[in-house]
């Protein structure tokens, strides 16, 4: 195999010599020569990669440890020293560096790949020493043997266990080829569940945000790939700020679509409406999390009225309610059987259902003081204080039906049962939102 592997290798310069060549003959074009070939070069080249495993110390390891560093023992054995390896906290202990550097001139392969499992595994929370990082760089630049892993890692100690080593790594394998976290990992031998990778890819996050407008590829790397990495599962910070940043991004409208679809999909996210999913935003800017929502009202309000309604709206009703989608902290269609037979194919949307109607369907605005509750056809708008509406719907989010005659309640007092009628309905219905503290402002901060 290796025999084979260096003939192969010899090929790598062929490309240049063509190109070279042929240089004076023709315009150079954007040709990935031998495509086969180099797969099977990098193929070859990861072959025998073994991802490095963590073989932490027990308790008796850790002990010998603690009786050699309160002076009561003059060395560590061989086996010992080689557990210890593994043991991110000793690593980082500047008297385990000072052991290393006076009695082991040339470690062997498991004490240098736990060097690097412990120096990757507390990166973040805890930058690796100097003097320890001076050690392992030194150990990987002299290693002999023909460890693949550690053969790999010489060839590029920089990004291994240099000081900016998450970001070199994120640049040279993860942009580079937009591949997955596990992949790049596994490329790399390196341990996926450190802190290290977990860097790299808050990198990866960050630098895809900012080229997020301009590239195809990137926006599907980033919603397809990074943004889905099972890692946030384990730490969700930069996670939750990615979030805000795309969110707020000046260049949002050009995503937007993939945006939500990403959130609303996402098993740490979800809709921030829905009830399960309101802790999985706690961690989340408000104002992000208001921007979202107002997105989601808005895709509501447009779903019922143009594809339940098919955009018969004779009163205007939905140009209304647009004007108050900032208000909104959740609204919701119901929809009759036949109705929800018809757009059961429409995934964007999440609507419930209605039973006992003669209507097609229903929409509930959720203001949180007040709740303004239409209907398909045209009648009235029905506005339930909070309480009044938890009484009747004990939750919007059911998947259970909602009978229709609790949401037309005829106990409700007459000027919160709006008909729509003439011109005057839209004054009616915004003087009673008004007094529930749910008012607009003209562009100048005046309140309407």
């Amino acid at each position: 195999m290796s025999e084979i592997h260096v003939a192969l290798s010899d090929l790598k310069e062929l490309p240049r010599l063509l190109d070279n060549f042929t240089r004076q003959l023709a315009p150079k074009e954007d040709v990935e020569y031998f495509p086969k070939i180099r797969q099977l070069i990098v193929k070859l080249e990861n072959d025998g990669l073994n991802v490095v495993q963590p073989t932490p110390p027990g308790p008796d390891v850790r002990l010998q440890w603690e009786i050699y560093r309160q002076g009561k023992s003059t060395g560590i054995d061989k086996v010992t020293l080689k557990r210890l390896c593994w043991a991110s906290d000793v690593v980082h202990d500047p008297k385990f560096a000072e052991y290393l550097h006076c009695n082991i001139d040339n470690a062997r392969s498991k004490v240098i790949k736990g060097l690097v499992w412990s120096l990757h595994l507390k990166w973040a929370q805890k930058l690796p020493k100097k003097e320890i990082t001076e050690y392992t760089a030194r150990q990987l630049d002299s290693y002999p043997g023909t460890d693949r892993a550690l053969i790999k890692w010489k060839g590029d100690i920089i990004t291994i266990i240099g000081e900016n080593g998450p970001a070199n790594f994120a640049k040279k394998s993860l942009l580079q080829k937009l591949i997955s976290p596990k992949d790049a990992s596994k490329e790399w031998a390196l341990y996926e569940s450190s802190e290290y990778i977990y860097s790299a890819v808050t990198y990866a996050m960050d630098d895809c945000v900012e080229k997020v407008s301009g590239s195809s590829a990137i926006i599907d790397y980033l919603f397809e790939t990074l943004f889905i990495w099972t890692g946030w599962q384990l730490d969700r910070s930069a996670l939750d700020i990615t979030v805000k940043k795309l969110v707020f991004h000046p260049e949002v409208n050009q995503f937007t679509r993939r945006l939500l679809t990403a959130i609303l999909s996402h098993p740490l996210l979800g809709d921030p409406r829905l009830p399960a999913n309101r802790n999985n935003w706690v961690g989340i800017d408000l104002n992000a999390r208001k921007q979202f929502i107002q997105w989601l009202s808005a895709a509501d309000i447009h779903f019922f009225f143009d594809h339940v309604l098919k955009g018969h709206d004779p009163h205007g009703r939905r140009s209304f309610w647009l004007k108050y989608v900032s208000k909104l902290i959740g609204c919701r269609s119901l929809l009759s059987d036949t109705v929800a037979f018809q757009l059961r194919g429409n995934k964007d949307i999440s609507f419930g259902r209605l039973s006992e109607t003669q209507n097609k369907a229903a929409f509930i605005l959720d203001f949180d003081k007040i709740v303004a509750v239409e209907f398909s056809g045209v009648g009235c708008v029905y506005l339930f204080t909070r309480e009044e509406f938890d009484k009747s719907i004990n939750d919007m989010w059911t998947d259970h039906h909602i009978r229709e005659w609790v949401l037309k309640n005829q106990d409700l007092p007459r000027d919160r049962r709006v008909p729509h009628s003439g011109s005057t309905w839209e004054y009616k219905v915004k003087n009673v939102l008004a007094s529930y503290g749910v008012r607009l402002f003209s562009s100048y901060g005046i309140r309407l």
